[in-house]
């Protein structure tokens, strides 16, 4: 996916990546960007950035450029989904946010 992005998107460059196939190792290579990981637990203003950067995204990506059917699967079967890891992380969310879905 991270390929088929324009070249416009404010998004790390794809600069190489290598897939042994089903079952092996996936291996993707993104140009170095400066920063740091967040705070953990997320500090308020580094949380309200990212989602600014997020919806920047959002808005620049819509509609998508990548071409109808090129993802595989339906996003719920995605393991990242579907092991419950999204339900875990809004649980656990900051208590500033209330705990609540962005909707």
């Amino acid at each position: 996916m991270a390929a088929a992005l324009p070249e416009e998107a404010p998004v790390p460059r794809l600069l190489w990546s290598n897939e042994e196939g089903e079952g092996g190792w996936v291996v993707v290579l993104f140009e170095d960007v400066e920063g740091r990981n967040p705070t953990v637990p997320w500090l308020e203003e580094e949380l309200s950035r990212t989602l600014e950067a997020l919806a920047n995204l959002s808005g620049f990506l819509t509609p998508s450029p990548l071409p109808p059917g090129g993802l595989v699967g339906h996003v719920s079967e995605w393991e990242v989904i579907g092991g419950g890891r999204w339900r875990r992380l809004v649980q656990e969310r900051p208590a500033s946010t209330g705990g609540q879905s962005p909707t």
